[in-house]
């Protein structure tokens, strides 16, 4: 009879131990599958802040995983500061290139452009346009980030370094209030309703606007009711008690964005945002000068590195005396934020060059020795 009991008691213990356990497994595989479908669609989204952390997670419990660690670099390019950490992961899954898409070669050109390799990028991105059809291409704007890697060879010759007086990060949505606006004659203020156009209204469009108090004139951009088209700066004069029509200011408007206006406070330069002209990717800072006999705005001047790189450089603002300036960048931030940085806007010759290059035997039996002569172009 004991026998039995114990029989039928151990009977039925075992029962409740594997259906706990394969109800355990069956709710951890219902959580990893949501977990997954959360992660693909913070990726489709575009919101690289939480596919970073999801799919940080995927690749430490499946380091191997093509896909996962195609998605993890991708979301590392466009969320953490550091973006030489993305590498490491597009190699992995580039080990199973018929496994994943064809875009990891667009997103490898991106790792090339961020950090400053722009023949490798130019290469990479040539050889994503040879795979897609121009549709897929021109829906990334591949013929752009060419140009634009193109550009920042060019500008990069003019090396400078900066002097920081300053600098905070804070989130895109305020960055701009720790602009000191009372000292650089003009302010703020959210973009007046009236001038918001049916296409800022669809796109939510919340920009701010820039009030010279030196010329009674206000500085907007408005998405352009052309599709293809973006951004475009506008000047409203002021007019009696109100403001008169906006016109656009077309010598410095592009098929691209422009954006983030401000005059300076002499009234005759003005400064802006512009993903076209010879930017070096995203949006670099231009600069403008008014010829008052022609009442027209000159070519824009790209500001050059460093203020500007291959990721987004906008707002930039200076005093009067042009002795320290502001400028927001996500070129070192986390997420969605920027850092503004104050700075002296003297220039000074960099404190350190790097150069960087391969030396080549034309015969394999010659001699690897070499040596590198530096020249005084001034002295000799």
């Amino acid at each position: 009879m004991y026998y039995r009991m114990f029989k039928y008691f151990f009977f039925l213990v075992s029962f409740i131990i594997i259906g706990q356990f394969s109800f355990s497994q069956s709710y951890e595989a219902k959580n990893q599958k949501e977990f997954k479908a959360n992660a693909e669609k913070y990726f489709q989204e575009e919101n690289y802040q939480e596919a970073y952390k999801a799919y940080s997670q995927l690749v430490a419990n499946f380091p191997k995983d093509p896909i996962f660690n195609y998605r993890l670099g991708v979301s590392m390019l466009f969320a953490d500061p550091d973006k030489s950490k993305a590498k490491k992961y597009l190699d992995v899954a580039n080990q199973y290139r018929n496994e994943i898409p064809k875009a990891y070669l667009f997103y490898l050109g991106k790792y090339y452009h961020y950090n400053y390799e722009f023949d490798l990028a130019i290469k990479s991105y040539d050889n994503f346009k040879l795979l897609v059809k121009k549709s897929e291409a021109d829906k990334l704007k591949v013929d752009n980030e060419i140009k634009a890697c193109e550009s920042g060879k060019l500008l990069l010759n003019q090396l400078s370094d900066l002097t920081v007086l300053d600098k905070k990060e804070l989130p895109a949505s305020s960055f701009f209030l720790s602009y000191d606006f009372n000292r650089l004659g003009g302010r703020l203020i959210a973009k007046p309703q009236e001038f918001k156009t049916e296409s800022d209204l669809k796109k939510k469009d919340n920009s701010v606007a820039f009030i010279s108090t030196n010329t009674d004139q206000l500085f907007i951009s408005n998405y352009s009711s052309d599709k293809s088209k973006g951004k475009d700066i506008y000047v409203v004069n002021k007019r009696g008690d109100g403001w008169g029509t906006p016109k656009a200011i077309s010598s410095i408007n592009t098929d691209l964005d422009e954006d983030f206006p401000f005059l300076h406070p002499n009234g005759k330069v003005l400064y802006f945002a512009s993903k076209g002209h010879n930017t070096m990717g995203g949006y670099d800072i231009f600069k403008s000068e008014y010829d008052a006999a022609t009442d027209s705005w000159a070519k824009p001047v790209n500001l050059d590195f460093p203020i500007n790189t291959p990721l987004d450089d906008i707002l930039y603002a200076t005093d009067s005396s042009e002795q320290y300036a502001f400028f927001a960048s996500n070129r070192a931030s986390e997420g969605n934020n920027f850092t503004i940085y104050k700075i002296n806007t003297q220039r000074k010759p960099p404190e350190l060059i790097s150069i960087q290059g391969l030396s080549v035997n034309a015969k394999e039996s010659d001699s690897r020795k070499s040596s590198i002569t530096v020249v005084n172009k001034n002295t000799g």
